[in-house]
């Protein structure tokens, strides 16, 4: 059983299911001291409910949590737990407690104390309103006693705070038939980031405002209260929060959507003490990566060892570079050496210089014109068919907040789940929220290619914290190799593809934050194998109805016809499939043939696939847990 969860998601104990709670007409799941998924009925009304404490550099100091009370009953509820945050000099307890009432009323208290000094860049509450939101109209009460009228925007707002979104103490969206649902928030200043700018699926109100100095210290003995109240005006009847009964989820191909080429799909270098063997370099070489993502840190005196690495990986594999250009302020001297190193040497094939400030600040604008010129002064003449693309190396708040100039041939940035939130049902939240980053990024580089390098599970480095933190090797996720890795992949590139991203890196090539790993492949190695056969291809939208239970990605050349589908979740899932084929072929990853995927990877791509026959072009499958069904149409 526990080799199961290891697969499953990197852990050797099954995680604790949530609590399914009701207040009054509304529903919603309680999880380890935080609140998820407070619905009316279907409609979301918030994504998530918690309280975080955040160190002097932006990291979420982890709780450990101890239950006092928990008393549900049907319409209603009151839970009451300590939660303990330990890390070095950092010492805070708070007791929280929430109660659900009949009427729908929701309340949420912290009273906490800092046990010793120590440095906070913030510490309470955080509502996050879903994206699904966007466009919703809202009326925002201010400390002054002020009131301002606005939705929640479309596309993805730079600035922090969003404004009229700032200075709150209340907060009322308008929902359809005269419903409203009111925050109240007590014992901090308030204020709303839009958090889709690092692939959140959602708008954050949170507190102390930014516009105070941070970090702060605070003495031992510090009490901090806070308390969040969400009422509902004009509720319908109760029966309105009434679950529906489970039934099949629904996909559906959407062949009247935009249709997009499938982006050039390609790998990041990972720097290794062994070269590849020759059975990874074959096993990489069948991913046909589009390009190896290099990045030079040209301050860093190692940066001609990892160009030459690089270079010797690139070409074993068949990959042209991506070189990720980090550059000081003034880079004409360090890209002069790179030019004369370059030269003196088997020149690279290269695919498009990523030009990027070596260091990025949340306010302060890089100079990427002077990059650019620099960067196409000492190296155009090396390779006149690459592009030069600038943006970030970093999220994409910082390519929304400081655009490129129109001298880049294309926008990049890169993206990983991991900035806020950390836990598995966080991490798929973020799925959607990359279509939305595609189709913001699209919008500022307004017809030029839209570049995705690279995307992680975890973060790179930290660009947000009040001073220099020493550059150190990226890590790598524990769920890397794990199903939960897999499908994560399957619905990031779902998502940038179907927004119309023009290229996308993945991960690295080897190792624990690759694709591959010594003598095994990681499930998410099938997963691009599977897309990569299609390179060249487009992609058909594909409509779920549950998108957190299930999606699907559908691949299209000339008259083949390829569905990949998912279960998100550690439960088997029924979902029909509709606008299918009268024939096609099943293959199923799973924890049954994950064994052969994994170690033997040749024998199960393989291995005989089955044949199923569709009902009016509709599918019945039932998935088992964190699957991935393959479906071709022969």
């Amino acid at each position: 059983m526990a080799s199961r969860y290891l697969l499953y998601y990197g852990r050797s104990e099954p995680l604790p299911p949530p609590v399914l709670l009701r207040a009054g007409p509304l529903t919603l799941l309680y999880d380890h001291g935080d609140l998820r998924y407070i619905r009316l009925g279907d409609r979301l009304l918030l994504l998530r409910l918690y309280a975080a404490v955040r160190d002097q550099h932006w990291g979420t100091v982890p709780g450990s949590l101890r239950m006092i009370e928990q008393t549900i009953h049907p319409d209603s509820f009151r839970i009451l737990y300590e939660s303990e945050h330990r890390q070095e000099e950092i010492h805070f307890v708070w007791r929280g407690e929430i109660t659900g009432d009949a009427r729908g009323v929701i309340t949420f208290t912290m009273d906490g104390e800092a046990r010793t000094r120590f440095a906070r860049n913030r510490i309470g509450f955080c509502i996050l309103h879903p994206a699904s939101c966007a466009g919703t109209p809202c009326l925002v009460e201010h400390v002054d006693g002020t009131r301002s009228a606005a939705p929640l925007p479309e596309y993805i707002v730079p600035d922090q705070p969003v404004e009229p979104f700032s200075e709150m103490r209340a907060l009322t969206m308008e929902m359809e038939n005269g419903l409203r649902a009111r925050l109240e928030m007590e014992g901090d200043i308030f204020e709303m980031e839009d958090q889709r700018n690092w692939t959140d699926a959602s708008y954050k109100t949170f507190c102390t405002p930014l516009r105070l100095p941070y970090p702060v210290v605070i003495p031992a003995g510090t009490r901090i209260q806070q308390k969040i109240t969400l009422s509902l005006e004009n509720p319908p009847d109760v029966s309105a929060a009434v679950l529906p009964t489970p039934s099949a989820h629904r996909l559906a191909l959407d062949p009247g959507a935009e249709m997009h080429p499938l982006p050039a799909v390609g790998l990041g270098f990972a720097e290794s003490e062994a070269p590849l063997s020759s059975e990874q370099t074959e096993r990489l070489r069948r991913l046909s990566a589009a390009h190896l993502r290099v990045e030079l840190r040209l301050s860093d005196p190692r940066w001609r060892e990892t160009l030459r690495a690089g270079t010797a990986q690139g070409a074993a594999i068949g990959a042209p570079l991506e070189i990720a250009l980090l550059l000081p302020a003034e880079p004409e001297p360090a890209l002069e050496a790179l030019r004369t190193a370059l030269k003196e040497t088997h020149a690279p094939q290269i695919a498009r210089w990523l030009v990027l400030p070596e260091r990025e600040r949340m306010r302060e604008a890089p100079d990427h014109a002077r990059l650019l010129r620099a960067a196409r002064a000492a190296l155009q003449s090396l390779s006149t068919r690459a592009e030069f693309a600038a943006g970030s190396n970093s999220d994409f708040l910082f390519a929304n907040r400081f655009p490129p100039p129109a001298q880049a041939d294309a926008l990049t940035f890169a993206v990983n789940p991991q900035v806020h939130a950390f836990d598995n049902a966080s991490l798929l939240e973020t799925l959607e929220a990359q279509g939305a980053v595609i189709r913001s990024a699209r919008r500022i580089a307004a017809g030029r290619p839209v570049i995705v390098s690279p995307v992680t599970l975890l973060p790179r480095h930290n660009p947000y914290s009040a001073v220099p933190l020493p550059w150190s090797p990226p890590p790598a996720d524990y769920r890397q190799p794990t199903l939960f890795g897999a499908v994560w992949t399957l619905g990031s590139l779902k998502y940038l593809s179907e927004s119309g991203a023009s290229s996308v890196t993945l991960f690295e090539t080897v190792g624990d934050g690759g694709v591959l790993r010594g003598g095994e492949v990681f499930p998410l190695y099938h997963v691009m194998a599977d897309i990569a056969e299609f390179a060249g291809g487009s992609i058909i939208a594909v409509r779920s109805s549950d998108p957190l239970t299930v999606i699907g990605m559908a691949l299209k050349q000339e008259n083949r016809l390829r569905l990949l589908l998912a279960n998100l979740t550690t439960q088997a899932q029924t979902l029909t499939v509709s606008g299918l084929p009268p024939q096609m072929t099943l293959r199923m990853l799973d924890e049954t043939t994950a064994e052969e995927a994994i170690h033997a990877p040749e024998a199960f791509r393989a291995r005989a696939a089955e044949a199923v026959s569709t009902d009016n072009s509709l599918l019945a499958l039932t998935l088992p847990p964190l699957a991935i069904a393959r479906l071709d149409a022969p």
